[in-house]
């Protein structure tokens, strides 16, 4: 053997022929402790989902302990094995003669550097037993999966099979992760080789079915296939990943390229070691010994130094404020309390790692100019962490080239190397950017009349899903709202052709609070990681009081499309960014804020999906108790409604959560639909514009052009809309034309809470000087604001006008506290209010001219100043009529402005309808109820594949646009298509992406164009396929293979279709039979995986165990 061996395992990959013979990846993670798997359920890397088939008794694990127990080894030298769970000594109890290997890595590389013990297994021994029982698992797994899937397939309605082979490990291939930095490196793989043939993963010829990747480089892959949202791995950017491991810290290098499956990783060719952080321990040990009359340790008893070591171990590091100098931190050891100074801790056992470590980094940052620096391991959640990078990136001692950011990578860690193992099993070696090919064909929708034929049934098939249903058959209408949601329902059981139902509004969500809507809150803590039981008005409500870690979330709704929180509501608000800094990572750049503990990092999905959870149970009991129909018994077909002005980002976001919420069932068919909110606005308003508004049939005739503003507790959104009638089937039928873009700001009616409060605070701390516990005192004058001010507000034009509140007996203000003199606010858009208190400092009293002045006035005049900005937008198209919806349309105040704002601009009809609040919900249910679609509406984005272009191959980036923003596009799923080769016998990458450009008419006839760059971050990976073709007798290599892609866009998300034109050959995905075409139904538009269509849902019970993010 030789030693000292430690090269960067070569990047081979599997074979093309390897993978179409074996089509499923297992990556594996041999860790310190555990195992960890990853498999593949297709060939797109984001599906690497981590096996969670580890049977430990009646539960399944996540992961499989690393150990193995050899009963009575020393006497009988048998074969009498415990591995796994059974071989942790705390389920089977050492006996005298039994050999415990605790980690069977560290046994095999102790093997390798050290040599045979005859005492001991060897190193193939313990390996193979191991495995063996590891395959077993596997199988066992395997066949409920088949089960599972098969009485699925019992069920399935659907009249084309999904083309999907059974799990096997017969048609798996294997990617086993090899620690870095490992002596003899090779010696370890041979090891792990043989295993695998003599526990029967493969067989002896098959060397290619298993290949290895180091430790770093598969965390590498695992981010790159993240999704792109959260990953921000931009194309030509380098990104240092750093594995801060318990052994050795390890580096490796992703070169991002135009998509994912171009892009690679290399591993850091620096030479010496940096070692990890058990380094710690080897610090505090000399730490100790150097004084060791401080602490009164003989140094000649090495017994007594590792009782110290093991107390420092035991205890949480996060818990040691290193930032204090004057901190103190004390260990128990030997039942004694021993007190050390933070400030030598950080100096002497902390910082001589970090150094190490960040001098390192730096070493890489210089050498490749990275953009990003991503972190992964225990110690990398550390607050102390979190603040080193940040001064790592500030310090101007270090002169960089150009200055990373840092994060810290916290979507599942303990699996990432097993994920990335997946990711780098899926790459292919023949992989290329598709080709350009030019066609007459104008970026518009394909109105080819197969097509039409095909919507057509689909439209008649969906009017009359809900007719004849049984008892228990409901539809429900979600207004997911950004500070308050809603709900409308009908009973559709029974119903006939032409049979109208009424539509019914949960409104009693509270005894104590009468609205028509519950508050979009929970409750999270942080420390225990999981959600209270307190939602909506409980997880407000001031009674309730806070636990220690708990945190409010609010706003989170505009998680559901990131990218346009800034792009329609500017940055947002505190809550907003709080909330997003809980994302996959925590940004630790130079404008972040520095973290004091480590929080989970939760998801849109995570966050939605606990909401709608628990909003759909309470509206399951209010049905149980209205019908007397038990809840397990109701069939509910959901419509949820979404913002117009969004991308398809949110609206399969929502899908997403609502899947995972409980809401979608595997075994119904279309049981969710989704609707934009001014859409189900509209609806629901049509009968008030007809009899309240008195629009004649006149307007419809001629095209009725009325604006939505939707005005609600956080955002007030506006979009407009053409309303003609034509004739379908003979019968005449109203449908909806979207005109320009939406328009939206972060002026709801919640604002004016917050000018209130804000106004109460400084008037009491400020001007009066006083200093209240709790928020109770200040919760009783905004009591008062809610219930007698903020609806019904509408100043008479009387100047002596006040409101007086008075003021609670505790606690009390002194008679002879003196108001400071008033000075105005410096900030203009935030004037201060002129308040005071009278009858001996027990009544608080301001007038109604300064409440409109300094309370409404800075938020109504921005929703004036939002619908100005809209109309102008849409000038060519003059609305006759303004629709005044959500909760805060109720304000008289606002009715009385807008009207004011349109009779000066000439729209003769403004209306906010009595059920204005619940217009939302309602639509939506009168969608479902009598479907009439959006026939047309305005991309909000542009959305184009990457191609090479044949005179400039490889020379440049160029996106192929099927759609681009701005441009009037069809709804009715209607296929945009461009065409595109790629050479026999390679793999094609089909790569969608989304581009949030400025709008620009001279571009709208462009099909292909460069880029180079992506500064203002306005280009974003939506979906990523791998697509192989087949082997082909008829085919020599270098055939050019036309491919057509298909993309059709629907109000639930979109769809991609690619279909091989060549008559001779088809294509394949991993786990797909050869076949010409190939769909991916409902991409979700951010996060990089196929959002399963309904029809095919069946399949996510059995894959369920199959954990993947959301």
């Amino acid at each position: 053997m030789t030693h000292g061996e430690n090269d960067a395992i070569p990047e081979v990959l599997f074979s093309q022929q390897t993978k179409k013979r074996f089509s499923r990846v297992i990556g594996f993670d041999l860790g310190s402790s555990a195992l960890s798997c990853s498999l593949s359920t297709d060939k797109t890397p984001i599906t690497a989902a981590v096996f969670q088939d580890w049977v430990n008794g009646s539960r399944n694990e996540t992961l499989f302990p690393a150990c193995i127990q050899y009963k009575n080894w020393s006497t009988t030298n048998c074969n009498d094995t415990k591995v796994g769970f059974e071989g942790r000594p705390d389920e089977n109890p050492l006996e005298e003669g039994d050999v415990y290997i605790s980690s069977i890595k560290s046994h095999v590389i102790q093997w390798i550097q050290q040599g045979a013990h005859d005492d001991q297994p060897d190193a193939s021994l313990v390996l193979l037993d191991f495995f063996k029982v590891v395959r077993t698992h596997f199988e066992n797994a395997f066949d409920k999966f088949n089960v599972r899937w098969d009485k699925a397939q019992e069920h399935n309605t659907c009249k084309s099979k999904p083309a999907v082979k059974h799990y096997s490990l017969d048609d798996c291939r294997y990617c086993f992760a090899v620690p870095d930095g490992l002596d003899c490196r090779s010696d370890y793989i041979n090891l792990v080789r043989k295993a695998f043939e003599q526990a029967g993963f493969l067989k002896e010829e098959q060397h290619n079915r298993l290949i290895f990747v180091n430790d770093a480089v598969a965390f590498g892959y695992s981010c790159i296939a993240a999704p792109q949202i959260y990953s921000g791995i931009e194309l030509e950017n380098k990104y240092l990943v750093a594995d801060m491991g318990y052994d050795l810290a390890k580096f490796s290098i992703i070169q991002g390229s135009r998509t994912a499956a171009t892009s690679f990783v290399i591993p850091s060719t620096s030479k010496d070691k940096v070692a990890g952080y058990h380094s710690f321990s080897e610090n505090f040990r000399n730490y100790i010994a150097e004084r060791s009359e401080t602490f009164n340790v003989d140094t000649s008893k090495p017994d007594e130094i590792d009782m110290f070591v093991a107390a420092f171990e035991k205890y949480k590091k996060s818990k040691i404020d290193l930032s204090d100098d004057n901190g103190k931190t004390e260990l128990i050891v030997n039942d004694e309390p021993v007190i050390l100074d933070n400030r030598d801790l950080r100096e002497y056992v902390f910082q001589p790692y970090l150094d190490d470590v960040f001098s390192r980094i730096f070493e890489h940052c210089q050498a490749h100019k990275v953009a990003k620096v991503i972190f992964r391991g225990q110690y990398s959640e550390d607050p102390y962490f979190y603040r080193t990078c940040s001064t790592f990136v500030e310090d101007n001692k270090h002169n960089f080239h150009s200055i990373p950011k840092c994060v810290v990578w916290e979507d599942q860690p303990k699996y990432m190397i097993s994920n990335g193992a997946v990711s780098f099993g899926l790459r292919s070696a023949l992989v290329q950017i598709p080709t350009f090919v030019p066609s007459e064909t104008p970026i518009t929708a394909d109105d080819s009349s197969d097509v039409q034929e095909t919507e057509k049934e689909d439209a008649s098939s969906e009017q009359s899903t809900h007719l004849g249903l049984p008892k228990g058959h409901f539809a429900v209408g979600i207004d997911f709202g950004t500070t308050f949601s809603g709900c409308s329902y009908a009973d559709i059981s029974g119903m006939k052709p032409g049979e109208k139902r009424p539509i019914e509004t949960i409104e009693n969500w509270d005894k104590a609070y009468a609205y028509q809507k519950v508050s979009t809150a929970l409750r999270y803590n942080e420390n225990s990681g999981k959600f209270s039981k307190q939602w909506g008005f409980e997880a407000l409500k001031p009674l309730n009081k806070l636990k220690e870690g708990d945190l409010k979330l609010e706003f989170f709704k505009l998680l559901l499309s990131p990218e346009n929180v800034n792009r329609f509501y500017g940055n947002g608000n505190r809550e907003i960014q709080d909330i997003m800094a809980r994302f996959f990572m925590f940004d630790l750049g130079l404008k972040s804020t520095k973290k004091t503990k480590k929080t989970k990092a939760l998801t849109p999905v995570d966050i939605i999906a606990e909401y709608l959870k628990n909003f759909n149970a309470k509206i399951k009991d209010y049905l149980q108790d209205k019908t007397g129909i038990k809840a397990k018994s109701m069939r509910i077909k959901y419509v949820i409604t979404v913002p117009a002005m969004w991308t398809n980002t949110g609206r399969a976001t929502m899908i997403d959560a609502a899947i995972k919420a409980g809401l979608i069932k595997s075994t119904e068919d279309k049981s969710i639909q989704l609707i934009t909110e001014p859409e189900a606005a509209a609806l629901s308003c049509e009968k008030f514009m007809k009899d309240k508004l008195k629009l004649n049939e006149e307007f419809y005739k001629r095209g009725l052009v009325f604006t939505v503003c939707d005005a609600g507790g956080g955002t007030v959104d506006l979009v407009t809309f053409k309303q003609t009638t034509g004739l379908k089937d003979g019968k005449e039928e109203r449908r909806i034309e979207q005109i320009g873009d939406g328009t939206g700001g972060t002026c709801g009616a919640v604002n004016l809470d917050r000018n209130f409060k804000d106004a109460i605070v400084e008037f009491y701390t400020e001007t009066m000087g006083q200093r209240f516990n709790g928020e109770d005192f200040f919760n009783h004058h905004m009591d008062f604001f809610k219930e007698n001010i903020k609806d019904n507000f509408m100043p008479s034009g009387r100047s002596d006008g006040v409101y007086r509140i008075q003021l609670p007996p505790y606690p009390e203000i002194p008679q002879d506290t003196r108001p400071k003199p008033y000075r105005e606010s410096s900030n203009p858009k935030r004037p201060k209010p002129k308040c005071r208190l009278v009858e001996k400092n027990t009544v608080f009293e301001i007038s109604v001219n300064e409440v409109q002045r300094c309370i409404f006035d800075p938020v109504v005049s921005e929703a004036v100043d939002l619908l100005r900005t809209h109309l102008n937008k849409t000038s060519n198209h003059r609305p006759s009529a303004v629709l005044l919806v959500g909760g805060f349309s109720q304000s008289k105040y606002l009715q009385y402005r807008i009207q004011e704002f349109c009779s000066q601009e000439r729209i003769p009809h403004v209306g906010a309808p009595p059920e204005g609040v619940t217009a939302i919900s309602r639509g939506a249910v009168s969608y479902f109820l009598e479907p009439r679609l959006v026939s047309k509406k305005i991309a909000s984005s542009s959305y184009a594949i990457c191609v090479d272009l044949a005179n400039k191959l490889n020379e440049k980036s160029h996106l192929c646009y099927f759609i681009r923003k701005g441009a009037s596009i069809e709804v009715e799923e209607k296929p945009y298509t461009k065409t595109v080769s790629v050479t026999y016998p390679g793999s094609a990458v089909i790569a969608l992406f989304s581009r949030d450009e400025k709008e620009d008419r001279t571009k709208a006839k462009e099909e292909v164009e460069s880029y180079t760059s992506n500064l203002g971050n306005e280009i974003k990976r939506v979906a990523e396929y791998v697509i192989d073709l087949p082997d082909s007798l008829s085919l020599p290599h270098g055939t050019k293979v036309d491919l057509e892609v298909s993309l059709k866009t629907a109000i639930d998300g979109a769809s991609l279709e690619i279909k091989s034109v060549d008559d001779r050959i088809g294509l394949e995905t991993s786990g797909q039979i050869n076949q010409s075409c190939i769909t991916f139904k409902r991409i979700e538009m951010d996060p990089l995986k196929i959002n399963l269509d309904t029809k095919s849902l069946h399949g996510i019970k059995m894959f369920s165990i199959l954990f993947s993010r959301g």
